[in-house]
Order: structure tokens, then C-alpha cells, then sequence
């Protein structure tokens, strides 16, 4: 148990670095990227990438949600194979973090 534990503490270190780097060194260029990915790829299904006023508040919460996925694939590791590898949980959190930054520019290019 102290293997899963250790996991998610270190899951829940690393997505609040990563969100504090992309909000607050970035800008939320990561978030703008993720958002301008999904736009591109789901225009011919209606997506829109956010315009003016409202592109960079989009990109910032994109940047500051998207971490969170790694919390969440560190929870799911540490249930599901409480004795993996560190190199599964670091391809693990990358995964979490594409996934949720993904999800959340889906909300924000179909709104």
C-alpha cells in the first residue's frame, strides 16, 4: 500500500508543478495549443476555436484543468496495478494529461 500512496502523492506533486508552470510561466500556451488541436481536427463537425476576448481565459483554464488528468491516471494505476513500474506511471500521467486536456477543449470548442 505504501507503493500506491507514494504514487499519488507524486502524481498530485507533479500535476500541481505542471499546472503552476503552464498557467502561471506559459500563459496558458499549452492550453492554446490543445484548444487550437481540437478546433482544427472537429471544424468539419461544427468546433470553432474561440475568438478575440475569449481565447486566452479558454487557454488558461485548458492549462489549469489538464493536470488533473494526472491525478486521475495516477488513481487509476494505483488501484489497477498498485506494483507498477515508475516508467507506468510516468506514461500513465502523460496519457491522463492528454485525455483531460483533450476533454476539456472539447467543451470549449462546441460551446
Amino acid at each position: 500500500m505504501a507503493r500506491a500512496q507514494t504514487r499519488l502523492i507524486a502524481g498530485t506533486v507533479v500535476a500541481i508543478v505542471v499546472a503552476g508552470a503552464s498557467v502561471g510561466l506559459l500563459l496558458g500556451l499549452p492550453g492554446a495549443a490543445f484548444v487550437s488541436l481540437v478546433a482544427a481536427l472537429l471544424s468539419p463537425l461544427g468546433a470553432h476555436e474561440p475568438h478575440g476576448d475569449a481565447a486566452w481565459p479558454v487557454a488558461i483554464y485548458v492549462s489549469f484543468l489538464a493536470p488533473f488528468g494526472i491525478i486521475v491516471a495516477a488513481l487509476a494505476l494505483s488501484r489497477w496495478q498498485p506494483d507498477a513500474p515508475r516508467g507506468a506511471s510516468i506514461g500513465w500521467g502523460a496519457v491522463g494529461y492528454l485525455a483531460a486536456g483533450l476533454v476539456v477543449s472539447l467543451f470549449f470548442v462546441f460551446s
